[in-house]
């Protein structure tokens, strides 16, 4: 039986994760240079795998810990002059040469792009809307360009592209597990919390907050994080590699528990209706073999079975399950209801309805807030630097784009799943399904230089999985002439 990721590579890729983090832990995140030039290497031998790995390890380096991954101006220069160049590297790549139908639907977002740039123009802060579209469009495009060299290229094959997300997968979920007993790495500390006033904000005022980061660069980041990547070894698992595995097994048990440690409500829903997508998708898919799917079935019918008994003889799972939801160290705080779920994020919901108020049709710019208009911006590290916090993504894209943005970005996400779902990519159809209700609660797809960058190339990599394995199934089942 054919393996489904290649051991070797996958320890390869882990050593080589630790060594360039060990690296920048030495040098004080000046380190990082060498991941762009592996890039740049990677692009000029028409290597895909050696790019496909510096962008696995760029993201874990943006993302990870800073006790690990320490990170200054010479780290935020190299990451960025690393994504413009592969962009606009393999831009000729994305537009030009053979169309591969896995990546096709994912171009149809650039209508909603182009766009994009009427709003910028004449919103709050149109230097920094079109810094960040301009971010945007060029890792979106060094993304699909590295998934088309990928489907294009014979040398590579499919356990070598799983093995890579595998290793990144690995060391964040297990990394994660295995630091938790040492709370001075794994946990927020006080320089932390003295710049983040929205945590302080919410210690202030009683709810429940995590402190709990784990491999990642932020308590905030590691729930979405990780609901992202077991999303992803559910869907590979269920719909590509329909077998037992190991490896995945472990790490699907471990991230439910890694996500309650963060307190992230917003992950876990993401992780709730992702697996609950899958499930969907893998009842009714026409390609997966009948005596998997029983397993599967059966599994399923156990697990729900053991909850079940569990939330109805023991009242203090109910107890802290309704804590986790409503965010109080105490139930009696509050009773569960979608209002006080939803209680968080009505501020963000109510003000950005009222700024779609004030330009309905196109909205006020691409990834900018109200109070960056009136803002004094001295140096390039200011306009590199504007994060924003939306909220749900309807209203988020209402604000910044308005009717007309959000018509272009629902039929851009609604065609896309159906044109992957027909084509019988199934695992990359649930990860975009995923992705709406992970940003439900917390605006990401856009942030490119956070979370959204690692969430779009796990779901680029997600393609490449599919589009080989229905590569691979299309040679088997060719008749030999």
């Amino acid at each position: 039986m054919q393996e489904s990721y290649n051991t070797k590579t996958f320890w390869k890729c882990l050593f080589g994760i630790v060594l360039i983090s060990a690296f920048m832990k030495i040098t004080g995140g000046s380190g990082f240079i060498i991941v762009p030039m592996l890039a740049f290497w990677g692009v000029i031998t028409g290597n895909t795998r050696t790019v496909m790995f510096s962008l696995m390890v760029a993201n874990c380096a943006l993302l990870g810990n800073a006790y690990f991954f320490p990170k200054g101006i010479v780290f935020n220069l190299a990451h960025r002059g690393m994504m413009v160049f592969l962009g606009v590297c393999v831009a000729a790549k994305v537009f030009g040469g053979r169309q591969y139908d896995i990546v096709t639907p994912f171009m149809w977002l650039i209508p909603f792009l182009i766009f994009m740039m009427l709003p910028s123009a004449f919103g709050w802060a149109p230097m920094v809307s079109f810094l960040k579209l301009f971010l945007f469009i060029v890792v979106y495009v060094a993304y699909a360009g590295v998934a088309k060299m990928a489907m294009s290229s014979s040398n590579n094959n499919i356990q070598h592209y799983r093995a890579m997300l595998l290793s990144v997968t690995a060391f964040f979920v297990i990394g994660s597990l295995v630091i938790m007993p040492f709370p001075s790495i794994s946990f927020l500390n006080a320089a932390d919390l003295a710049s983040d006033s929205e945590f302080m904000a919410a210690i202030s005022e009683g709810r429940v907050v995590s402190l709990y980061k784990g491999m990642a660069f932020h308590s905030q980041a590691l729930g979405p994080l990780i609901s992202v990547l077991c999303v992803f070894l559910v869907g590979d698992l269920l719909f590509n590699i329909q077998r037992p595995d190991k490896l995945y097994i472990v790490m699907i048990a471990i991230c439910p528990y890694l996500i309650y440690k963060t307190s992230s409500r917003t992950a876990m829903a993401g992780l709730i209706g992702g697996v609950a997508i899958r499930w969907f998708l893998f009842r009714n898919s026409r390609q997966i073999h009948w005596t998997w799917r029983a397993k599967i079935l059966r599994l399923a019918n156990l697990i729900v079975l053991f909850m079940i008994i569990t939330m109805a003889t023991l009242s203090n799972v109910r107890g802290e399950i309704a804590r986790f939801a409503l965010k109080y160290s105490s139930t009696e705080q509050a009773e569960v209801s979608a209002e006080n779920i939803m209680s968080s994020r009505q501020g963000l919901i109510e003000k950005a309805l009222y700024n779609w108020s004030k330009k309905p049709l196109i909205g006020n710019g691409f990834q900018v807030s109200e109070a960056m208009a009136s803002q004094k911006r001295e140096g390039i590290k200011d306009y590199l630097t504007a994060p924003v916090e939306k909220g749900v993504w309807i209203t988020a894209v209402l604000e910044e784009g308005g009717i007309v943005g959000l018509v272009l970005f629902c039929v851009f996400w609604i065609s896309a799943v159906i044109a992957l779902w027909s084509r019988n990519y199934y695992a990359t159809a649930s990860m975009l399904l995923s992705l709406i209700i992970l940003n439900m609660a917390e605006f990401t797809i856009f942030s490119m230089s956070g979370i959204g960058g690692f969430i779009w190339a796990v779901v680029f990599v997600v393609a490449i999985l599919d589009g080989a394995h229905k590569r691979e199934e299309m040679e088997y089942y060719s008749p030999i002439v």
